[in-house]
């Protein structure tokens, strides 16, 4: 499996919420069974090419390695998207408009404090054993928030 970008790790967390709490339970080897076939709409800032080549290119990967098709929303602004998911929240929806979204600390805080974030997840992780919290503990902290678990 590939090792991903800490924000687009992020936004996968974000995805979490849609797969079933059966395939949640039963282990990554059921979350990608599920995914399979799957096209998950990411959210993300397209002001930068760098950015938009990234999200190509860890798109294809998926598609390629776990038959995921992401699609790229290119959006201005990320907080435009977080109104956008605590109002379905408000309303009641219980499968919003956004899968995964690209967020900076600030989002993620806001996020976080109205409940909106899915997790904790990152124990259930296959590749997290990989991140260095003890070398680098601002692996724990986004935004002067503790992640817990969230990214």
């Amino acid at each position: 499996m590939p090792l991903f970008s800490r924000r687009l790790f992020l936004a996968l967390a974000a995805a979490a919420p849609t797969l079933t709490q059966r395939a949640w339970a039963a282990g990554w080897a059921a979350i990608e069974a599920e995914a399979r076939g799957q096209t998950v709409y990411f959210n993300a800032w397209a002001g930068s090419q760098i950015i938009n080549t990234y999200v190509a290119w860890a798109g294809e990967r998926l598609l390629q390695n776990f038959g995921v098709r992401l699609e790229h929303v290119k959006i201005a602004d990320a907080a435009e998207v977080v109104r956008r998911v605590r109002d379905e929240v408000k309303a009641g929806k219980q499968k919003g408009s956004v899968d995964l979204v690209w967020i900076n600390g600030e989002n993620f805080r806001a996020m976080k404090a109205d409940g909106l974030l899915f997790g904790p997840l990152t124990d259930a992780l296959p590749n997290y054993r990989y991140v260095d919290i003890d070398g680098k503990p601002t692996t724990l902290i986004d935004f002067a928030e503790g992640v817990e678990g969230l990214e």
